[in-house]
């Protein structure tokens, strides 16, 4: 599978940190994870086990973590969006964004393509686990998702106390989870690259959008995601940039994650869906903003896919960091039994972002 960028011109403590937390202790069901200052050593979990895929995955908050779950959605008209971000992170965490260490973050573009960012403090983010999945709660407003144990289907509400955002989000997945490795099966690495975890429970969706945000409504049926990233010691010395997205391509889903460490080691990711059917996941061992992407996989049996991705709307733009919803126009080709070739042509939408911490 290769990856190219189309360019415009070309959760607080003070401790030690050790690895593979609880990997595989924790007994299924209902576990409770405060967002609290524990002074006592921080656990990363780096390997899979055979449930609590989207656990917290630092314990306890560190001075300088990061454990944040994402979710997502794309209009079909590629120009409304919605992303919602529950973060923890500790005191001293270099990681790009607000500087606290619990809040929700909540960015979209309107039908209009007008973009919006709303943050909400907290005092604390709660977790708790039931077989693969996980519940959360941030603060005491009630800015939480629900997610099924089988990792099926997410709800996202958001009703702040102040009452400028309300609404619920829904994620019902048609894709399998996966991780760096491909597999989400017992012991398999999570690390997308070295100090940074990546666990991707709904690589594909279909969502549906209700929100009000101050006044303002986004009511759409479309194309989600849901993700969650993490990271015991501090963000930018182990990122120089990343470039991120997802699509749902006719009945195909696409992730890929584009990597580079601050001295250029690079880290590809891809997955590919068909039917709801993993097709390829793992990975292969730029800056500048990119316009769009182009994706090219060879599928085996079912022919070579190129896919161009390019922007309709910028969704947010922050210093080192934007994001960008869209179209994506893809063509499967593949030699029939007469060895003559037949081309399929797919239009859908997309997401994708840029860090660029160089």
């Amino acid at each position: 599978m290769r990856f190219s960028t189309t360019l415009p011109a070309a959760l607080s403590f003070i401790g030690t940190v050790t690895a593979d937390f609880w990997a595989c202790d924790i007994q299924p069901g209902i576990q409770i994870f405060p967002a609290d200052v524990r002074l006592e050593s921080v656990s990363n979990q780096t390997l899979t086990c055979s449930h609590s895929f989207d656990a917290p995955k630092v314990l306890p908050v560190g001075d300088t973590s990061y454990d944040w779950w994402y979710f997502d959605a794309v209009a079909d008209d590629g120009i409304q969006s919605l992303v919602v971000v529950f973060m923890q992170k500790g005191e001293n965490s270099d990681f790009p964004g607000p500087a606290f260490t619990a809040y929700v973050q909540i960015t979209g573009t309107l039908s209009n393509g007008t973009a919006f960012t709303e943050t909400i403090p907290v005092d604390q983010g709660i977790v708790s686990t039931s077989g693969f999945g996980s519940n959360g709660l941030w603060g005491n407003s009630n800015l939480s998702w629900v997610g099924t144990p089988d990792l099926s289907e997410y709800q996202v509400r958001l009703d702040a106390a102040d009452g400028t955002i309300t609404g619920l989000f829904t994620l019902q997945s048609i894709a399998p989870p996966h991780g760096p490795s491909g597999s989400v099966g017992p012991g398999q690495s999570l690390e997308l690259m070295p100090g940074v975890g990546w666990a991707v429970s709904i690589p594909d969706a279909v969502a549906t959008v209700d929100v009000n945000v101050r006044g303002r409504r986004l009511n759409f049926t479309g194309a989600g995601y849901h993700d969650k990233n993490w990271g015991s010691t501090l963000f930018t010395p182990n990122v120089g940039g990343w470039y991120w997205g997802h699509t749902h391509l006719g009945p195909y889903s696409l992730v890929w994650l584009d990597a580079l460490t601050q001295v250029q080691d690079e880290y590809a990711n891809g997955y590919i869906a068909l039917d709801g059917e993993i097709v390829r996941s793992g990975p292969r061992f730029h800056d500048g903003v990119p316009e769009g992407f182009h994706i090219t996989a060879d599928l085996g049996d079912a022919g070579v896919l190129e896919a161009s991705v390019r922007y309709t709307v910028v969704a947010a733009s922050f210093t080192s960091y934007g994001r960008w919803a869209g179209i994506i126009n893809g063509t499967i080709a593949s030699t029939t039994t007469n060895s003559t070739v037949e081309s399929k042509t797919y239009l859908g939408v997309t997401h994708y972002e840029i860090f660029n911490l160089f």
